[in-house]
């Protein structure tokens, strides 16, 4: 986004906002975390870093979006529920993240295979086999040694609400909240 801003295309930018916030955000994020929103007790560490993710990513969309709609914009920067380091968006300037890459390539992997269950998901829900997503168990057959590994590091037996839970898992990345099932199973 800032390059296509430094290089006057302003189309490419709000191409890629938007492309931002409906694959990487709404059709992904914000779907795999509803849940943990609306159900987890607010001071869940489940809620609490999706709430700092939403917030890294708001200030920073915040600041993507201002040269396009700079009014829009400001009104939200002065309207956010929490305290920020400055009183304009445009003092805030460019949000320069250094958070690495999380694993891309892993994730990519994850993606593909939740793009592939939601086809499966709603061949089912077309044919009334299921209503909801949650009432689905899924099994995954998986030939590919990578991905299998992927996919069972992200196995969790038991319910994330349980205590204690494994020391390893941080309640967060569970193969059932990925995919929006009940169960997963992988299968050869």
């Amino acid at each position: 986004v800032q390059e296509a801003f430094e290089t006057f295309q302003f189309y490419r930018a709000s191409q890629a906002i938007q492309a931002f916030c409906i694959t990487d955000l709404s059709n992904f994020y914000l779907d795999v975390a509803k849940d943990r929103l609306y159900i987890s007790e607010p001071s869940d560490p489940r809620r609490r870093s999706c709430q700092t993710v939403l917030k890294v990513v708001m200030e920073a969309l915040l600041s993507c979006i201002a040269p396009l709609l700079p009014h829009m914009a400001e009104d939200v920067w002065l309207n956010v529920p929490w305290a920020t380091e400055h009183d304009s968006v445009f003092q805030a300037g460019w949000k320069q993240l250094d958070y690495a890459p999380h694993e891309e390539a892993r994730w990519a992997q994850l993606r593909s295979v939740r793009d592939d269950v939601n086809v499966c998901m709603e061949a089912a829900r077309t044919s009334k086999l299921i209503g909801a997503s949650l009432e689905a168990a899924v099994y995954v057959h998986c030939a590919d040694k990578g991905l299998r590994e992927v996919l069972s590091s992200l196995l969790v037996e038991g319910s994330h609400l349980q205590h204690p839970v494994a020391e390893s898992f941080n309640a967060v990345d569970d193969l059932r909240f990925i995919l929006l099932a009940s169960q997963v199973h992988l299968v050869d």
